[in-house]
């Protein structure tokens, strides 16, 4: 359709096709683009969902074939059992040290083995890795060796014509072993190997009543309990012939005598620690004690204490992978797990006994450690705090109950205790013939079975060094179950609260994937990283944000526009720096060079903005006609203010460094005050220093409010009629006076707080590391400025013309238009600019993995490192194992890093949204 136009001609009225055809498809394509986008992220999301999800999921404990138990001559019920890591073969161990060697899918005896022919062993002890043994004879003799499953791969050539044609998983009986075709057509062979050393001799006529091994890498270490009540604990040497080769075993060490035996007679067992340093010899009746051994010629009585509670008695004890947590078992069903602690000891009394701080301690390890407050003492600990103490243990160390594990047997008497090879599950038999499979770290109940439907006890339990196996034995007959547990130690507990773990002094979160120790306990505490990257945002935020939205608005109120054409193009340019070179620089660069001028980077945050303030004030006594001459060269003399103040700083750097710090500033944060012998006149012990440079920022927010609210005005009235130049140097004196006094206050409370005993190290700051969240603030900074800096530009720029002339028509300046105008209309925009730098800071990962020391630590420390989600999940998953718990975990990882940044992106989008309105309304 066509009409007339006011000029005469016609024009169509009409849309012509092609226009319609490309807005029809640019219609699409964005419709597109944008539901594309949507669905990548939500199919991100997904799957990080769908890869996390196994971790909190439970597994399967599925009962495969019971078997006849292996018949021995003396009738009795085996000790101990094990099967072998592909559950072909196994082997059952009875008193008389005949070992039954059996085949799992038929129960088939294949072999019979005599251990120690025309031996009968008073006691004996089965470790958990190595397949160690050790056994102690009633003339005070100990022998210890290995009983373990060989593995070998045969050729098919060597294999009888009847063999070859076996199918994969076929098993056969072979040379008292049993042969299995993997899936790769190899031929496998199991064989049991025992390997005893010759005996040795202790030197004491009485029986060896109980005995423990542990293997070092220097030697076997023996702890034994004969019958006449003495304890003894020795290092074994092995000492080899070089004519004949012949090994010899020479046992080192000391014995105490226990009195508790003579009082309740024999002890019903005993463990050897891991690290062969300390024993526990436990009674019935659950008293136990402690011995100290890490002096082997004179071990000591370290401690006595209870170990079951409501008069139940012990039945078992063991201990977890590793022999540094003790398993307790006793008659009413109960299982509970102990380890030592060891408390960080302060100082020392004259008598040698250590002092601990009690407020560092979790209150039942308190109580264990506790024999006195210092304070209650007299002379040298007459002026100790009163959180300070005096342990009863010589060693700060101390047993203490971690867990009561949940069990599903209540009033059953605990039989038989199995501990995995791999990680911290334990396998508990029943006296009803029930079995419970529990993991210790996350207190799970992972599965409860019955394995005899006759109520018989079971008398062994153990578990496949895979973990996917389990055997348990009653008087008749052995049990197989299958087990499909992968990840047993996560649950949200484990997770995100705090936990106890072997060792530690308290509950904590932690994040320790992995250490060089086969008995490590994983640690999965995702806090440290959370608490890290937070850090790290919030540094690179503290230092970036201010710089880039002061200068955006800079450039875009005050600037020449000829000058804003060449500066916003060079700060963009910024934005594509590398983060890897960022890192580089940061690492090998700032921090070594920043450590050498800790005080003077400290002093700069405050000298080099009072420098470019001073400068300011300055210029306004220059006289009204020359300012004008110079004002096009504001700009330079703003920026040669920046190396003015840094030579400032670097001049009265040392000055400070002395007044505030004792001379050395690294000094100061590292000290730590001496209980028994306060160094009153160490020249660290002060921290007003550390206060005033704290509260300084506060104490001139107070000064500044104080002079807008008060002074001002007053000046405003009495100088109207002033001229430029005096009313210039009426406010260089204001702002000098008000800066002192800023100094003043802070240096006023900050004495005030020194004397109140309140000191900033060991939380806001404490001992400087290289590479910390300063450095990591300062370099992100410049990361974040780019972006912060170009989107705030551009939206106070997108402010109309009329609102900047409405304002300054009305007599504002371009400060209080820049103030009171322009920065709130374009608030939204400003604010959307910081949301997207945070999300560049949270999602940094080259940047904080080189610079910022990559420890999981929670530290309010400025001057520490630590560890961020991103740069946890860049380091570890190339190791991680597919679909492992710790594979898994870096992606529950990703998936709180996800979570984090949308829930900030929703919140940034409200608040946006919100300014937005309101910038509407102006």
């Amino acid at each position: 359709m066509a009409g007339k136009s006011f000029t005469g001609i016609r024009r169509s009225r009409k849309t012509r096709t092609s226009v319609r055809v490309a807005d029809l498809f640019s219609r699409i394509f964005i419709t597109a683009a944008g539901m594309g986008t949507i669905l990548a992220v939500s199919l991100v999301c997904v799957f990080l969902v769908v890869v996390v999800i196994p971790l909190f999921q439970g597994g399967d404990v599925t009962a495969s074939q019971t078997l006849p138990a292996p018949k021995v001559e003396s009738g009795a019920e085996p000790i101990h059992v094990e099967i072998d890591e592909y559950q072909s073969m196994g082997y059952a161990f009875y008193p008389d040290t005949t070992v039954a060697v059996f085949r799992l899918d038929s129960g088939q005896v294949i072999d019979t083995i005599q251990v120690i022919p025309g031996e009968k062993p008073t006691c004996w002890s089965f470790g958990l890795q190595g397949g160690n043994v050790a056994f102690g004879f009633a003339d005070g003799r100990i022998q210890f060796g290995t009983i373990t499953f060989n593995t070998t791969y045969l050729d098919l050539k060597d294999m009888a014509p009847e063999r070859r044609a076996m199918k994969p998983g076929e098993l056969a009986t072979l040379d008292k072993g049993v042969v299995e075709v993997t899936p790769l057509g190899q031929f496998r062979l199991q064989q049991l190997a025992v390997d005893l050393k010759d005996p040795i001799d202790l030197k004491s006529n009485s029986p060896v009543k109980l005995i423990d091994l542990s293997m070092l890498n220097s030697g076997p270490v023996f702890a034994t309990m004969t019958a006449d009540g003495v304890f003894r604990i020795n290092s074994v040497r092995e000492i080899r012939n070089v004519m004949t080769r012949k090994v010899t075993y020479v046992p080192t060490g000391g014995q105490v005598e226990i009195p508790l035996v003579k009082t309740k007679g024999m002890a019903k067992d005993m463990v050897l620690e891991g690290r062969g340093d300390s024993a526990v010899i436990a009674w019935e009746d659950g008293t136990a004690i402690r011995v100290d051994g890490r002096d082997k010629a004179t071990p000591i009585i370290a401690e006595e204490l209870t170990l079951v509670d409501d008069g139940a008695k012990i039945t078992l004890l063991d201990t977890l992978i590793g022999k540094m947590t003790l398993v307790v078992g006793d008659s009413k069903g109960h299982v509970a797990t102990w380890f030592r602690v060891k408390a960080d000891a302060v100082a020392t009394t004259k008598e040698g006994l250590p002092v601990v701080r009690a407020s560092d301690l979790h209150p039942p390890v308190a109580q264990r450690l506790r024999a006195a407050q210092a304070s209650e003492l007299k002379g040298e600990m007459a002026n100790a705090p009163s959180d300070w103490m005096v342990c009863e243990t010589p060693d700060a160390s101390v047993l203490v109950r971690q867990h009561i594990l949940p069990t599903s047997r209540e009033g059953k008497a605990v039989t038989a205790l199995g501990a995995s090879k791999r990680n911290r599950m334990i396998a508990v038999g029943f006296a009803d013939g029930h079995f419970d499979l529990i993991h210790v770290t996350s207190q799970q109940l992972l599965a409860q079975n019955q394995i005899s439907t006759d109520g018989k006890p079971i008398a062994s339990i153990g578990m496949s060094p895979k973990n996917d196996g389990l055997i348990a034995a009653t008087g008749t007959s052995l049990a197989l179950w299958d087990i499909k547990i992968p990840h047993p130690e996560t649950t949200f507990g484990s997770i995100f609260t705090p936990v106890w773990y072997e060792g530690s002094l308290k509950p904590e979160q932690v994040w320790q994937s992995s250490a060089a120790d086969d008995a490590f306990e994983p640690k999965y505490g995702l806090y440290p990283l959370v608490f890290g990257t937070l850090k790290a945002t919030f540094y690179s935020m503290l230092f970036g944000v201010p710089i880039a939205l002061l200068a955006a608005i800079h450039t875009s109120e005050f600037l020449h526009p000829r000058t804003k054409a060449r500066i916003k193009p060079t700060v963009e340019v910024m934005a594509s720096l590398p983060s890897v070179v960022l890192g580089f620089l940061a690492a090998l660069v700032f921090a070594p060079f920043v450590e050498d001028i800790v005080t003077a980077v400290l002093l700069g945050f405050f000298v080099g903005p009072a420098t470019v303030l001073l400068s300011a004030f300055l210029w306004q006594l220059i006289p009204s006609r020359l300012s004008i001459l110079m004002g096009r060269y504001r700009f330079l003399l703003i920026v040669v203010t920046v190396p003015v103040g840094l030579l400032l700083t670097l001049g009265i750097a040392g000055v400070a460094e002395t007044m505030l710090f004792g001379g050395d500033v690294r000094g100061w944060l590292a000290w730590k005050p001496s209980l028994m012998n306060p160094d009153q006149a160490s020249p660290y012990r002060s921290a007003t220093g550390g206060w005033l440079l704290l509260i300084l920022p506060f104490s001139a927010l107070i000064v500044t409010m104080f002079t807008m609210g008060i002074i001002n005005p007053i000046i405003r009235v009495r100088t109207l009629s002033m001229e430029r130049s005096k009313l210039g140097i009426v406010h260089l004196v204001k702002f000098v006076i008000g800066a002192f006094l800023a100094v003043l206050l802070a240096a006023a409370l900050g004495g005030l707080l020194n004397t109140l005993g309140f000191d900033p190290r060991g939380s806001i700051v404490d001992t400087y590391i290289q590479r910390n969240a300063l450095i990591v603030g300062f370099v992100m900074g410049f990361a974040v400025i780019p972006i912060i800096y170009t989107l705030s530009e551009d939206a106070l720029s997108a402010v109309p013309d009329h609102l900047r002339a409405a304002s300054l028509g009305a007599g504002a300046t371009k400060w209080q238009t820049a103030i009171r105008i322009i920065i709130p209309t374009a608030m939204s925009g400003i604010f959307s600019a910081c949301m997207i730098g945070l999300g560049r800071a949270v999602g940094e990962t080259m940047i904080v993995l080189m610079a910022a020391g990559n420890t999981p630590i929670m530290d309010m420390n400025m001057f520490s490192g630590f560890r961020t989600l991103s740069a946890n999940i860049a380091v570890e998953l190339p190791e991680s194992v597919q679909h492992g718990t710790h594979y898994r975990m870096l992606f529950l990882a990703a998936l709180s890093l996800f979570v984090m940044t949308f829930i900030l992106n929703t919140v940034a989008e409200v608040v946006r949204l919100r300014f937005r309105k309101r910038a509407f309304q102006l």
